[in-house]
């Protein structure tokens, strides 16, 4: 039996449910995949206010979409993203996965890809043509997912101080 999860669009109202996953992503799992040298590389000043500002706009819709699954205790995962128009290529509609997290106990569970399968649709609705997303180089879990899901490795964007 197939299980079934609460999937919504995510709103203005949902910001403190979801800033704690949006930080766990971007500080707790990112602290712990990348060394503090590579870290540096990408790193903004006040973190925790680019956080907050960039899941505040994420959130006042369009062009960008958050999905959730609410959980009892706070979300259990979200994913956002966006539709790029590209006129010059030959695929001109690309859906972008900027954020796709779960909380640690509810991976394996399938909310993940539940997350994923109304994000895709929503973009297909949209009349996107391709999905990609970017993870970080170390992330093999998150690499192998993509793989899984019929996700080609296109770049590797590499970094170095001057």
């Amino acid at each position: 039996m197939t299980e079934t999860f609460d999937i919504r669009q995510a709103t203005p109202a949902d910001y403190a449910e979801l800033l704690p996953l949006h930080r766990a992503l971007y500080i707790d799992l990112q602290g712990a995949l990348l060394p503090p040298q590579v870290a540096r590389l990408s790193a903004y000043r006040n973190f925790e206010r680019v956080l907050s500002d960039d899941l505040r706009g994420l959130l006042s819709g369009p062009p960008s979409l958050v999905l959730m699954s609410p959980g009892e205790h706070g979300a259990v995962g979200y994913i956002s993203g966006q539709l790029q128009l590209e006129p010059g290529r030959v695929l001109t509609r690309r859906a972008v996965i900027e954020d796709w997290f779960v909380r640690e106990s509810a991976r394996g569970t399938g909310v993940g890809r539940a997350l994923f399968e109304h994000f895709e649709a929503a973009m297909r609705d949209r009349g996107a043509e391709l999905i990609e997303t970017t993870t970080w180089a170390p992330h093999a879990e998150a690499r192998a997912r993509y793989a899984r899901l019929g996700f080609d490795e296109v770049q590797v964007v590499l970094r170095r101080p001057l």
